[in-house]
């Protein structure tokens, strides 16, 4: 496509004149002095004027280990007047981009590369390297387990990976494959089961892995383990001989719900199935997919035990109870509290409601808090009950209880909570009046039923018609005023809403724009990782703004689908979701885009968003 674009250009204008093909290569290092085992950048680049790139000879890094590399073409015309009259200047530039690192300490120099542009050949200048630190112990063949450091788990250990034997989870392939790895293959129901998902790549990602297949787990309750904002982040593993990138995906805590044989969905990933601009300037490209394969696990029932009607728990756990008040009076509400915090799947816990004699006992509320540690599920679980006083006296609540097994020991242990005593005075609530005509005689005669005893009588007089009451049409045309009413309300309140989206859209292009300018800013002070960060902000924020709904949880497949279900044309919604991929890419990248690059981002970042502004998208569907 450069070629094509070079030769429109070009022919446009007159070219008697000519310009000499020159060319500027240069190899640049992010340091001359690292450590072993840290990753570093080089950069190569050619900027040619008067013709294009034919052909670049890559250097031999010889022992330096590659990690990552990325490619961009970015090529312009200029315009120009000479003696001869019009002249164009074709300048086309690429950029090659490696991440490398040292295994070994010593000195290593990076031969020049090779630019060639015509008959003529460009080299660049070599580029030595000082390493220093300890070696990095080799690697035996079979599997050893991803440094934690290294995945962006906020803390969370990683699962410890088999460093010899069969390849688990996986259909093992040289370039790359997706593995799946739970850290039981048997548990019994309510067990946590933690499952992760590993992407194995040789070489690094030069764009971020899109999940295009879930990793369902039907049967189990699941619980996500990573944070939401994480960096994609390698270790470095050998499988059979060979150096592979090793990225975390998922990692997520299954809890069976049911015994038998349960399974865990194989996942899917694509890498580079939508190439940018500047890939399609460097030519063809195809995508990357791979599908890992499922994962069982036995489950089986817990161990009988002695009172099946207790409710059970599996993990840890600990009751407590309080009550708001410990004295009242007949009628009072109490409101008891019953607090379950521990380890284990606590949205599963079930407890009986309380039996208090002399009180009414509602309906409980209940209230979650999940926590992750260490990649154990836990947190807090709280009942609260209302309890109605309807006699006076002291009233003991009985402790509730639960049995907890422990899959370590294959035990039950009885939880309990401890009794409290609430002491409730006033007079008892009166008996049923029905309850006392019921009564027979003890002498076994007949009862007569006399009806309630009245003590005032009074002469019923003639009632006046409905019709003639004073407040009679004021209640036959209250309906129809209120309805009127309320329609009227609910109009202004809909044209308010508008008014208030429209302006609340108003607001958030206005910070599209401000984060651009934040983009514009950092590009200058030569911080590029955020500049990328601030223009997937903007075009997010204008992209919401005109759904008028969130799209952060959307993946980008699933973006582009509902941004044409919204009325969004292909060309545009493909606009959208490149830029926002681009940003990420870019922002998790060591060899961040920069200069000119950065320059044509945010140009096409202002398009994008001026686009968006004019577009009108049609109602969500419920």
């Amino acid at each position: 496509m450069a070629s094509v674009a070079t030769c429109l250009a070009v022919a446009l204008i007159d070219t008697r004149p000519v310009i000499a093909q020159t060319a500027r290569v240069s190899m640049s290092a992010s340091a001359s002095q690292v450590t072993v085992g840290e990753p570093f950048a080089i950069e190569i680049r050619a900027d040619v004027s008067g013709g294009e790139v034919d052909d670049v000879e890559l250097p031999d890094f010889g022992e330096l280990e590659v990690l990552g590399r990325r490619v961009s073409r970015p090529f312009s015309v200029s315009f120009g007047f000479g003696s001869g009259g019009q002249r164009a200047t074709v300048q086309s530039q690429i950029v090659h981009s490696f991440t490398l690192r040292a295994t070994q300490p010593g000195s290593y120099t990076i031969q020049p590369a090779i630019v060639v542009v015509g008959p003529r050949r460009f080299a660049s200048e070599p580029v030595r390297i000082e390493a220093s630190g300890r070696a990095v112990p080799s690697n035996t063949p079979g599997m050893t387990p991803p440094a934690s450091a290294g995945n962006g788990l906020n803390g969370n250990r990683n699962l410890a990976l088999p460093p010899d034997g069969p390849l688990e989870g996986a259909a093992y392939d040289q370039d790359a494959f997706v593995r799946t790895v739970v850290d039981k293959s048997n548990a019994v129901v309510g067990e946590q089961v933690t499952a992760t998902v590993y992407l194995y790549v040789r070489g690094g990602l030069s764009n971020a892995p899109t999940v295009t297949k879930e990793p369902t787990a039907d049967g189990f309750w699941v619980q996500d383990l990573l944070p939401p904002n994480r960096s994609l982040s390698p270790s470095r593993q050998e499988v059979n001989g060979r150096g592979f990138n090793v990225y975390v995906l998922r990692r997520f805590a299954a809890f069976p719900l049911r015994p038998g044989t349960l399974q865990i969905a194989p996942t899917a990933i694509e890498i580079g199935g939508r190439p940018s601009l500047f890939d399609l300037l460097a030519g063809p490209s195809s995508a990357l997919r791979r599908t890992g394969i499922p994962v069982t696990v036995e489950v089986s029932p817990l161990p009988e035990r002695g009172d099946a009607s207790r409710p059970a728990f599996v993990g840890e756990l600990s009751l407590s109870a309080e009550v708001d008040r410990k004295d009242g009076r007949v009628g009072d509400a109490v409101t008891l509290r019953v607090i379950a915090r521990g380890l284990g799947n606590l949205k599963a816990l079930t407890l009986p409601d309380p039996s208090v004699e002399g009180m009414d006992v509602l309906t409980p509320e209940i209230e979650d808090k999940v926590t992750m540690e260490l990649d154990q599920v836990g947190g807090s679980r709280e009942f609260r009950w209302l309890l109605l006083a309807r006699k006076p006296g002291s009233i003991p609540i009985p402790s509730t209880g639960v049995d907890v097994f422990d899959p370590a020991t294959a035990r039950y242990k009885h939880v309990a909570t401890t009794p409290i005593a609430l002491t409730i005075t006033g007079s008892a609530a009166p008996a049923d009046a029905q309850a006392t005509a019921d009564q027979a005689p003890q002498d076994g005669s007949e009862q007569l039923d006399f009806g309630a005893i009245r003590m005032r009588s009074a002469l019923q007089r003639q009632q006046t018609p409905l019709h003639h009451e004073s407040w009679f049409w004021l209640a036959v045309l209250g309906g129809p005023l209120l309805f009127v009413l309320a329609r009227a309300t609910a109009a202004t309140r809909r044209r308010l809403g508008q008014a208030h989206a429209e302006k609340r859209g108003q607001r958030a292009f206005k910070s599209a724009q401000a984060a651009l300018e934040a983009a514009q800013a950092a590009a200058r002070g030569g911080d590029s990782k955020a500049a990328h960060a601030a223009i997937a902000v903007a075009i997010k924020a204008a992209l919401e703004a005109r759904l008028d709904e969130p799209v952060g949880g959307l993946t980008y497949p699933a973006l582009r689908q509902h941004l044409l279900t919204r009325g969004m044309p292909a060309p545009l919604s493909d606009r959208v979701v490149g830029q926002l991929e681009a940003g990420e890419t870019s922002r998790f990248n060591p060899l961040a885009a920069g200069g000119a690059e950065l320059d044509v981002a945010l140009e096409k970042s202002r398009g994008v968003i001026r686009e968006l502004e004019k577009f009108a998208p049609t109602e969500a569907s419920s």
